[in-house]
């Protein structure tokens, strides 16, 4: 049933992160967040990235979108996604900015930014990102949770940007799919066929 996700008990985080949930780096970096864990909630997609090798988790179309273009980005070396911030950071920044922090049964929730991204660029070597649908920002609880992770990744001297499906193209995102959906063929293919050709 739609919407039936409500939140995490403390034991429930406490497992999560035992499990190394939100740690690692490419290949052995786990998503804080599962497509499984919110499966009821709207269209995910989990999808083998290039750069890492491991499966990623995205929670929208959008989130999908996004991915893509990282993915393909020669400049981008590693793409984590569903990165969690530290409660006790957005607890307090929540009570200086007087927000109220997301809870369930009193249990404050670990908010989480969509992607953190690592560039081959010395200037701005990171790159934390949300990604929202322009009407999303009409709602006024959405805004206050998009100022309080901002804030939290500049205290962290890690630049932080929004994105809408305004940044993003659709005939770009169309080619991108196509071209990244043959690119994996490839990969699957090409050695098999090498193979053969050897043997043959």
């Amino acid at each position: 049933m739609a919407g039936t996700f409500k939140g995490l008990t403390q034991s429930q985080i406490d497992r999560r992160f035992k499990e190394g949930r939100g740690q690692g780096q490419g290949p052995s970096y786990k998503p804080f967040i599962y497509t499984r864990d919110v499966s009821s909630l709207g269209r995910s997609h989990r999808l083998l990235g290039k750069k890492s090798g491991r499966l990623h988790h995205l929670l929208s179309d959008l989130e999908l979108a996004v991915f893509l273009t990282l993915d393909w980005s020669p400049r981008v070396t590693d793409i984590r996604e569903q990165f969690p911030m530290m409660v006790i950071d957005t607890i307090r920044i929540a009570g200086e900015l007087g927000l109220a922090h997301g809870r369930y049964q009193g249990t404050p929730q670990v908010l989480t930014s969509d992607f953190l991204v690592d560039f081959d660029d010395q200037e701005c070597p990171m790159v934390a990102i949300q990604v929202k649908y322009s009407a999303d920002l009409q709602k006024p609880e959405v805004v206050e949770r998009l100022e309080l992770e901002r804030r939290y990744w500049f205290e962290k001297g890690i630049a932080w940007a929004l994105v809408t499906e305004r940044e993003i193209p659709k005939e770009a995102i169309s080619n991108i799919q196509w071209l990244y959906s043959a690119q994996l063929e490839d990969d699957r293919v090409l050695p098999h066929l090498h193979g053969r050709f050897e043997k043959g």
